[in-house]
């Protein structure tokens, strides 16, 4: 009886063994795919701000020289929004001058006032 307790052990142990090396080899497995995908999103990455900066290269060699970056920058659509809300804010002090006569009111001269000192500050 102790004999088949030894033999049950022993192919138990081997058993264990194998299924532990089995195991070992699929973590490893598993590592080498997970690290593969970093390597993969580093690599599409990398090629992304590749094109990024080329694109920006381009950008800023076909920019006119009399202008250059500021010219880049001018068009803009940030810059160009900007624009817009200047001139608006503009059109709506020429209105508010115009109209200074006709109506004799504090408040609209106060928002011309600030609107005015607005555009100088922001200059």
């Amino acid at each position: 009886m102790a004999t088949d307790w030894r033999q049950h052990t022993e192919i138990s142990t081997d058993r264990l063994q194998s299924v532990l090396i089995e195991g070992d080899k699929t973590r490893r497995s598993e590592r080498a795919e997970v690290l593969a995908a970093i390597a993969d999103s580093v690599a599409r990455q990398q090629r992304e701000i590749e094109l990024q900066q080329n694109l920006v290269t381009l950008a800023l060699r076909s920019c006119p020289r009399s202008g250059g970056f500021s010219a880049l920058a001018a068009d803009c659509p940030l810059r160009s929004r900007e624009k817009r809300l200047r001139e608006a804010i503009q059109e709506a002090i020429d209105v508010l001058e115009a109209s200074r006569r006709a109506f004799k009111s504090k408040q609209l001269e106060a928002l011309r006032k600030n609107l005015t000192a607005i555009l100088i500050e922001t200059d």
